[in-house]
């Protein structure tokens, strides 16, 4: 299918969504994954977990109440493609550091994934914005093996259980099947209502 083709579905996808929910329910991805299928990546996911749990890095943490990395290694593992993998927060209990997931929230608009892995640190983020932004890459050192940027409706705070559901949908897409790129390393655009399905919490 021709790449315009292809990225008109989603919008009027988003269409038929918005007609059904509100804007603050809704997560939207686009993942990028330059020249891996999306079973290349789970490979590198199970890789990457061997031995023990995969690191989730945190950076920009925009919500008051504590520290929510804990939380975003939790939600990560509940819904793990692969299942055999988990992943954690805390560096010591990392067996293969290189491999890591980098989430930034809120970052500028021009922000790519790559720079999450490259050089996290150098990526510019906003005051919150009207809708919760946040970057989520998976890394091989400096090298994104795939990278997803999510955007859903305003989250309140580190209890809001929209943050619970971005971070499941955002790492659902990060790891999820697909082809491979037609060049421009976009394959995967996704507009879905949170709450349903894997995102469900309970």
């Amino acid at each position: 299918m021709h790449a315009s083709v292809r990225r008109a579905m989603p919008i009027m996808a988003l269409g038929a969504s918005l007609s059904l929910t509100s804007c603050a329910d809704l997560v939207m991805t686009s993942r990028q994954a330059p020249g891996y299928t999306g079973a290349m990546v789970q490979s590198f996911l199970t890789s990457a977990g061997t031995g023990g749990p995969v690191l989730v890095r945190v950076l920009n943490n925009p919500f008051g109440g504590g520290p929510i990395e804990s939380m975003v290694a939790e939600e990560a593992t509940q819904v793990s493609r692969v299942p055999s993998v988990r992943f954690t927060s805390r560096p010591a209990e990392a067996r293969q550091p290189d491999w890591h997931v980098v989430v930034i929230f809120n970052p500028v608009a021009g922000a790519n994934v790559r720079e999450a892995c490259e050089n996290a640190a150098a990526v510019r983020t906003v005051p919150a914005p009207a809708n919760t932004q946040a970057i989520f890459s998976f890394c091989s050192g400096a090298r994104m093996i795939a990278g997803v940027r999510a955007n859903s409706g305003t989250v309140a705070s580190a209890s809001d259980p929209r943050l619970r559901l971005l971070v499941r949908r955002a790492m659902l897409d990060l790891f999820g099947q697909g082809d491979t790129d037609d060049g421009d390393g976009i394959f995967l655009n996704s507009f879905r209502p949170i709450g349903t399905g894997a995102d469900r919490l309970g």
